[in-house]
């Protein structure tokens, strides 16, 4: 007589079911890593938006000053020191006035033929740029 062991279909189901929900859990891992690599990258982002702003402002206020950085200085509500102005601003761009607490800050820099405005966070640079003191119209 015949002895074997015959697969019945709940254990074949069960398998499937198996197989099924690892291929779920296996996409889903994928997908939550996705999303927080997401979030990194908009974080990141509107630092990067935030920061342009910012040195877009100070940019617009040394070309109104003409060149002027002790105009500048008094614009912006900082002191100028050697023909530099420092600004420090906290996690949510808002302003501060000491470095210690600082997440961001904002350098103009007074070179020969206008400033150089340097943004960075604490552990990189996010931007750096040129800035002409005259602009002369066409």
């Amino acid at each position: 007589m015949d002895n074997r062991l015959r697969p019945t279909r709940s254990g074949l189901f069960a398998i499937e079911l198996l197989i099924s929900v690892g291929i779920f859990i296996f996409c889903a891992a994928i997908c939550l890593g996705l999303f927080s690599k997401a979030e990194s990258i908009s974080s990141e982002s509107a630092d990067l938006n935030r920061a342009v702003n910012e040195a877009r402002s100070v940019s617009e206020c040394y070309k109104a000053c003409g060149g002027d950085i002790d105009s500048v200085s008094m614009l912006l509500d900082s002191k100028a020191d050697s023909g530099c102005i420092k600004l420090f601003y906290d996690d949510l761009w808002n302003r501060v006035s000491e470095k210690s607490i600082s997440s961001f800050n904002l350098i103009l820099s007074q070179k020969e033929n206008g400033a150089v405005v340097t943004v960075c966070s604490s552990n990189k640079e996010l931007l750096s740029w040129f800035v002409s003191a005259l602009e002369v119209a066409g």
